[in-house]
């Protein structure tokens, strides 16, 4: 809790900036996610079957 609200102390008034920067950056992080997901999907059919 104390760290998002230093986050927020911090950011201050630029949170405007801030949050179009993770707009921008939202569907790389959706991606990755995804990436990720579907790697550990496949790695654990790969040591189920062996």
């Amino acid at each position: 809790m104390a760290v998002w609200t230093a986050i927020g102390y911090l950011a201050g008034d630029h949170i405007s900036v801030l949050e179009s920067a993770l707009h921008r950056y939202e569907w790389y992080a959706v991606a990755a996610a995804a990436v990720l997901a579907l790697s550990f999907v496949v790695l654990r059919r790969i040591r189920r079957h062996r």
